[in-house]
Parts: C-alpha cells; sequence; structure tokens
C-alpha cells in the first residue's frame, strides 16, 4: 500500500515538474533566407533557416521544411552550432508563372517553444510551355460538395497556380472542367483558355481541364416554343432559350446521413397545365412519398408525363418553392447524349427524380415568375376568379407554421429517410387587426428549406 501510494506522488510530481516546464519554456524565433526570391522552373536554390532564442543560436534542433509546389532537399534536419540548417528547393517544370511558399517549422521541446518561418518565391517560365488553346460554349453547372473534395486533391497534383474558382462545362463535343478568376453562375457559358495536359477524373468520368483567360455567363435566353425544340432537337443542343409557359415542379433536399448533401428540384413545361386543384391534391401524398424514398414515379405522378406538349426540367443547389404556375423560363436546351446522362446520373439523386433517359433535357438557369401586384389580401378574396392559377405579390403581416415531412415521418416510423419537404401553413393579413374573413387570406406550400434555417427566410 505505502509502495503503491510513493509511485503514485512521484507520478504527480513529475506529471507537475513537466508542466512547469512547459510553461517557463523560452520563446524562439525562426528564419528563412532568402524571405523573397525568383527561380526558374526546373532550377534550384539553396535556402537556410536560423533558430535562436534571446538572440543565441539553437543546435541541434530539428526543423521540417515543406513547399506548397516543387520540393525540399532534405525535408528535415538538425541546426548546427550556428543554429542554422541549408536545405536545396528545387522547382518544379510549370507551364507558366507560379507562386511557391517554402514553410520551416521548429515544433518545440521540454526547454523552448515551436516557431515558424516561411520564404515566398516566384517560379519563373523563361520559354514557356505552349499548351493548346480552346474556346468553347456550354452548360454550366456548380460542383457538388463531394465534386469539390475531388477538385481539391486534383489541385494538388498540379505545380501549377490554379484559379480560385471553378465549374463543370457540359459542351457539344464533351465535359470540362474549368478553372476561372470569376465566380461561375448557372448559365449558358463561353470560355476561351488553356487546355491542360492532365485530365480531371471523377467516378470514371473523363474531363478536359481548361484553365480560362476570358469567362462570359449568359442567362437570358432567346424565345423559343416546346414544340419547335422537339421538332429539331439538335437544333437546339446547348442553345439558351427562353420559354413562356406553365412550369411545374418539386423541389427536395436530399440527405447523406444526417447532413443535407443536395437540394434537386425537378419539374415541367408543358402548354397543357393541370386545374391547380388537382396539382393541389396530389402534393400531400407526393410529399410522404418523396420523403421516403425519391423515385421518379412518385415525381411523374405530381408533374405529369413527359408527353408531346412537355419537356422535362432540372436544376440542382438552389432552394426552391413547389410551383404550378405561368411563368417565363430560360434554360439550357440538352441532348441527353451518352456523357451527359453519365454525368448528370451521378449527380447525387439526379437520376432519382429527373427523368435523364428523355432525349430532351432543359436545364433550368433563371426564372421569372411575372407576380400580379397587389395591394392586400381583400382584393383576392373578394375577387377569387381573377386571380385563380395566377402568381401574386404582395406585402403582408404572416403568422406560419413550418413542418419538416421527413422528421414528422422519422417520429412516426423511428426510421431514417432520405430526404426532406417543408410543408407551409400561414395565415395573412394585410391591415393591423382582421375584421372580416375577407382580411384574412390562408397560405399553404412546400419547398426544400431545411428548417433550421427557416427562421432567416423572409417569404
Amino acid at each position: 500500500m505505502v509502495l503503491v501510494f510513493f509511485v503514485a506522488l512521484m507520478l504527480l510530481v513529475m506529471v507537475f515538474s513537466l508542466t512547469v516546464q512547459a510553461q517557463l519554456r523560452s520563446t524562439t524565433t525562426l528564419t528563412l533566407s532568402p524571405s523573397t526570391f525568383e527561380i526558374e522552373a526546373g532550377k534550384s536554390i539553396t535556402l537556410t533557416a536560423t533558430l535562436t532564442s534571446e538572440g543565441e543560436p539553437l543546435a541541434d534542433k530539428l526543423i521540417k521544411f515543406s513547399a506548397s509546389a516543387g520540393s525540399v532537399d532534405p525535408s528535415s534536419g538538425k541546426t548546427d552550432s550556428k543554429g542554422q540548417i541549408k536545405v536545396v528547393y528545387t522547382a518544379p517544370k510549370v507551364s507558366y508563372n507560379t507562386s511557391v511558399v517554402i514553410e520551416a517549422v521548429f515544433p518545440g521541446d521540454l526547454k523552448y517553444k515551436e516557431s515558424s518561418a516561411s520564404a515566398y518565391g516566384k517560379i519563373i517560365v523563361k520559354t514557356p510551355i505552349t499548351l493548346p488553346k480552346v474556346s468553347v460554349e456550354g452548360a454550366v453547372f456548380i460542383p457538388t460538395k463531394e465534386m469539390e473534395e475531388e477538385i481539391e486533391s486534383y489541385r494538388q497534383t498540379i505545380p501549377e497556380e490554379l484559379p480560385s474558382n471553378v465549374f463543370i462545362l457540359l459542351a457539344k463535343d464533351g465535359i470540362y472542367l474549368v478553372f476561372c478568376k470569376e465566380k461561375p453562375v448557372k448559365s449558358l457559358g463561353y470560355v476561351e483558355g488553356k487546355t491542360l495536359r492532365r485530365s480531371f477524373e471523377w467516378k470514371d468520368i473523363t474531363f478536359k481541364v481548361i484553365v480560362a483567360d476570358k469567362v462570359s455567363f449568359k442567362v437570358e435566353g432567346e424565345p423559343a416554343t416546346i414544340k419547335a425544340i422537339r421538332s429539331d432537337p439538335s437544333a437546339y443542343n446547348i442553345k439558351l432559350v427562353k420559354l413562356r409557359t406553365n412550369l411545374r415542379e418539386a423541389s427536395v433536399l436530399i440527405y447523406s446521413g444526417n447532413e443535407p448533401y443536395i437540394y434537386l428540384t425537378s419539374g415541367v413545361v408543358t402548354d397543357e397545365p393541370t386545374t391547380l386543384p388537382e396539382f393541389l391534391s396530389k402534393l400531400p401524398s407526393a410529399m410522404r412519398k418523396i420523403a421516403e424514398k425519391p423515385l421518379l414515379e412518385t415525381a411523374k405522378s405530381l408533374l405529369g408525363e413527359i408527353e408531346e406538349k412537355t419537356l422535362p426540367t432540372f436544376t440542382y443547389d438552389d432552394v426552391e418553392f413547389w410551383k404550378d404556375s405561368w411563368a417565363e423560363v430560360n434554360c439550357v436546351v440538352l441532348v441527353s447524349k451518352g456523357y451527359v446522362k453519365e454525368f448528370l446520373s451521378k449527380i447525387g439523386s439526379v437520376k432519382d427524380l429527373v427523368p435523364i433517359g428523355e432525349n430532351i433535357l432543359l436545364y433550368k438557369v433563371k426564372l421569372d415568375l411575372n407576380p400580379i401586384l397587389v395591394s392586400d389580401v381583400r382584393e383576392i378574396n373578394v375577387n377569387p376568379s381573377k386571380y385563380l392559377g395566377r402568381t401574386v405579390q404582395l406585402t403582408v403581416n404572416v403568422y406560419d407554421l413550418r413542418i419538416s415531412v421527413r422528421k414528422l415521418i422519422e417520429e412516426t416510423t423511428e426510421k431514417k429517410y432520405p430526404a426532406d419537404v417543408i410543408l407551409h401553413i400561414a395565415v395573412a393579413w394585410s391591415k393591423s387587426i382582421p375584421t372580416s374573413k375577407n382580411d384574412i387570406l390562408l397560405m399553404i406550400g412546400a419547398s426544400s428549406h431545411v428548417q433550421e434555417d427557416l427562421a432567416k427566410v423572409v417569404d
């Protein structure tokens, strides 16, 4: 018993001693020279790291080195009697001028605190490697979270400094990954730039890679009709069109485990709309079925079959309300070739809600519902036939209830479900105090919002 107590006491003393030592460690200063430099691609330069404490050199201390591009030799080593260690940095063979950061780190020890230093270099290409130039037009897609991780890994394999923004371009001749300075938007994009020699691979799809010199994004198309597109799909392939027709669509939030993964909207444009009561009557069952398991058959039961006067639409990564309304829809026409189908089939649950097997798909990039301005809810209640099936815009007081269909089902079944739809039920009034039933308007809706974010939403 005495021995156990003695051992415990010794351990306590050792821990206390180490804690005191850690608190009393001396500060250090690490420098890297030269701190800035220029170097020709493929050439080498010697860098010197110096470690001191209160002006005195520290010998026999481990220093670790790393470079954002190229290599450092050795990657680690100990300081000499002057507190110094020399390393050789070799620049990679790049296609164009590239920035590089060399970092040196002293991790610290029992007597001295850690410190670090950086040197900043510019890799100069005296005889630039000529990369193939390209100009191409296509539908601009924003990479999903899943794709972003793979793109970041690709960046690490390229010695050149790539622009910070990136998007996918579906063109007539194939599929591209485009790095650019501009922030991309869903659109018909035009790109001029250089093609890198190394392609990008994602889920067995090969993307040609472009570093853009010039990019433009277009979201307003030329007027067209469903009939014209159906009669000659190839003439409209990768064209931006503007359709004035009826839009009917449903939007869901797909989950990966408990984390929101992707917003997905599937719909149709049609010259033969259903009546609004018919659409509304299908909402409750469709919302539940889609939340339980997103299926193309469920979407079709709500949106309708793809027929002669109908074309399928889709988009993703945008929060949307379910709708059945006349609208002005700007879309990029996609003739569903092999690489188009393959790409779309591997984005989230697109294939579960979007009929990618159809010959023609419309990728929605801009929507205008052209709402009728209404000053008071009484105006709608007194003249319901005037506004039936139309989109209206009005400023009102609202008391609303928002229900997550996914959470509601999970609470009753104790199972996890892959998708969610938010049910909106609200009462609106224009006057400060309603005095009759015509002063109150009941509103219902459905959307792909995250329930926790709804407090931030202004309807």
